[in-house]
């Protein structure tokens, strides 16, 4: 079960690097309704 949590917060890490590289409006507004769903 850790290591499904640790799996899950590298790919968000990752999407978030991803996304600070490409920087796009859409791209950080689908990010944060994700993350709002999320939690």
């Amino acid at each position: 079960m850790s290591s499904e949590y640790y799996k899950s917060k590298t790919l968000l890490e990752n999407f978030t690097a991803l996304e600070q590289l490409t920087n796009t409006p859409q791209e950080s507004d689908n990010h944060i309704k994700w993350s709002s769903e999320v939690r």
